[in-house]
């Protein structure tokens, strides 16, 4: 993971939610999850990326705060692959690595919505470990974004 060339704009997380809160990202639509169904460790993250279009945007790291040195530590990424058009939507699937940065044989897709100021992705996302604080950072072949201003409980 490169940080010596960050070019690619800062992720903006918007807002996080349990999977009941959802967007039609992936193969189940999470609002067709009766509450409490799925499990604690998975949730929906809404990221807005002003830069989705021009940085060619690879993928995303998701950092948690750790409690003994205070400090954010990559804990998990989420690779970006192809885009695609289904009945009229925008959809990019995306894969889930395991902390280890194997891969964890899930790919899913998600909607591109463009309604707003900037693109915005709903993701289904594993957490690995315990809850915690996270910020994101995004990458691209240039390089990497710094952390997220704003951060959030998972």
């Amino acid at each position: 993971m490169s940080t010596a060339h960050r070019v690619a704009t800062p992720a903006v997380l918007l807002a996080l939610a349990l999977v009941s809160a959802g967007s039609g990202c992936g193969a189940v639509d999470p609002h067709s999850l009766p509450p409490g169904q799925a499990p604690g460790e998975v949730k929906v993250l809404r990221i807005q990326l002003p830069s989705f279009d021009e940085a060619e945007i690879q993928g995303i790291w998701l950092w948690r705060l750790s409690e003994a040195t205070q400090v954010f530590q990559p804990i998990s990424e989420i690779r970006l692959g192809s885009r695609r058009i289904e009945n009229g939507q925008e959809l990019i699937e995306y894969e889930l690595l395991e902390p280890s940065g194997a891969s964890s044989g899930i790919t899913l897709s998600a909607d591109v919505d463009r309604s707003g100021a900037a693109p915005q992705l709903a993701l289904w996302v594993i957490r690995f470990g315990l809850p915690g604080e996270f910020k994101a950072t995004v990458y691209n072949a240039a390089g990497e974004s710094p952390l997220s201003a704003e951060t959030i409980v998972l």
